[in-house]
């Protein structure tokens, strides 16, 4: 049932307790403070229903044996919704990240991590750029924890020369008081290369 889930794109909530999420108006500010990752993702979800890929995606659970099936006619609202909820432009967390910003040779890092005293689940947001700006890749961990719940996700995408999106994998570990600990893993390319 949980590949099911995964291959869906519906990945967890796990005995529906990630329901201590950031429960901050999904409004954004007037004017970005931090990158705008749901406009980015939106210009992505164009691009994808007008070209229509197909996805090769592969699935890991705990230490079961990977699954991998060839996706057509996929709903890319739900195969990215890990990455159309990543919105650091909420009003209730204005000031809530520090940003910083590093040179490479092939373009920039911008790095943006979630204050200490902030209580949102996305703990820090890595935007890698060529040097004509474009996004190149978006890489995004969260975190969430209480005395009942552990949750930490890495998400990560990367676009094709053609700025389209080229693979994506979401990996996580979670854990609840009195359950065993679930490691999942879903890798996704529209090329064929998951590595």
């Amino acid at each position: 049932m949980l590949r099911k889930l995964l291959f869906s794109g519906i990945l967890i909530p796990f005995l529906g307790l990630a329901g201590c999420s950031d429960s901050a108006p999904v409004k954004p500010v007037s004017e970005a403070a931090y990158f705008d990752v749901p406009g980015f993702m939106q210009q992505q979800l164009v691009l994808l229903k007008k070209q229509q890929p197909a996805l090769q995606k592969t699935v890991w659970v705990n230490h079961e044996k990977p699954e991998t099936q060839q996706l057509q006619n996929i709903n890319w609202e739900k195969e990215l919704q890990h990455f159309l909820e990543i919105d650091l432009n909420k009003k209730a967390l204005q000031g809530g990240y520090e940003v910083s910003e590093h040179n490479t040779a092939a373009g920039k890092r911008t790095v943006y991590t979630r204050k200490a005293d902030v209580n949102t689940p996305i703990k820090t947001l890595e935007i890698f750029t060529d040097k004509a700006n474009a996004v190149k890749e978006l890489r995004a961990v969260s975190e969430e924890k209480n005395a009942l719940f552990f949750n930490r996700e890495e998400r990560f995408l990367s676009l094709g020369t053609d700025q389209i999106l080229q693979k994506y994998y979401v990996s996580g570990v979670q854990k609840v008081l009195l359950f065993d600990s679930l490691h999942y893993t879903a890798k996704a390319s529209t090329t064929g290369e998951l590595k």
